[in-house]
């Protein structure tokens, strides 16, 4: 940039040195502040005289090309397109670099290892319908609540997938470890067994505020393996971030609270006699 403006300049004063025709009268001034007194011409020079004065014409310039130079129009065209250009690089020229997209997700349990399951097709065969979310927490920015009627979303933290079904995932893993049962699926599913319980839930809210704190709040219904409702429950957690400024922290919130929502779900299966 600093060596383009010294170019400009450069050039100016290198043309500045070049005489421009026309620009100025011979003996200093335009007749000394006075019009030039008329002169006597034939019919064929005032002809010509005029041909000349509209052949020079701004007018004349902007519709026609006579292919004849206005005084001076090089120099300052030039100087015009070589700010224009200056203006573009400035504009083009990178600044400050913008922070990188990060990308979160919410994860699972740990595996506790004194109730893994030993044989696959043990355990209670539980059906978990898609959890319905909040609509304005379908997108692809992590949404924080900024005020009582205020969001905020941040296009720099964005969910690595979909959050809803993100939500569904970390459920299905966290209730297959707790139970414990290697037959627990999202609906719709592709296993023709008949499942002894069926969980149907939707949030109201699952979002951190601006101190960091997570709020979850559901109903969930528990139907047994025939399709009969056995109960709703409302469920309102709160867990809190340990970084409040970061991302990743509210994204662990989160996860903390997706987890002490699954240990609910899982007592209360447990303690529900399967028919």
């Amino acid at each position: 940039m600093h060596y383009f403006g010294s170019f400009i300049v450069l050039f100016d004063r290198i043309v500045s040195f070049f005489p421009i025709k026309n620009l100025k009268k011979k003996g200093g001034g335009v007749w000394g502040g006075r019009e030039p007194p008329p002169q006597e011409v034939s019919p064929k020079e005032g002809f010509d005289r005029g041909r000349d004065a509209v052949e020079t014409s701004p007018s004349f310039h902007s519709c026609h090309w006579s292919g004849r130079p206005r005084s001076g129009g090089w120099r300052h065209g030039f100087l015009a397109v070589s700010w224009i250009l200056m203006a573009l690089f400035l504009t083009a020229c990178p600044g400050q670099p913008s922070p990188p997209t990060r990308f979160f997700l919410l994860t699972s349990l740990v595996q506790p290892p004194q109730t893994r399951v030993q044989q696959a097709g043990q355990g209670l065969v539980v059906e978990l319908e898609p959890v319905e979310i909040p609509q304005y927490l379908n997108r692809p920015e992590m949404v924080t609540r900024t005020g009582g009627n205020r969001l905020g979303l941040n296009r720099m933290a964005q969910w690595a997938g979909d959050l809803k079904e993100d939500i569904g995932r970390v459920l299905m893993e966290n209730l297959a470890r707790l139970l414990p049962s290697e037959r627990v699926m999202i609906l719709p599913k592709r296993s023709n067994e008949v499942a002894n319980f069926r969980v149907a839930a939707s949030m109201n809210r699952f979002e951190p505020d601006a101190t960091g704190q997570v709020i979850l709040d559901a109903r969930w219904t528990l139907f047994d393996g025939k399709g009969k409702q056995l109960f709703t429950r409302h469920s309102h957690i709160i867990t809190q971030a340990s970084n409040p400024e970061e991302y990743e922290s509210l994204a662990e919130a989160m996860s903390k609270a997706l987890d002490i929502w699954s240990r609910e779900m899982s007592d209360t299966i447990k303690s529900t006699p399967s028919r």
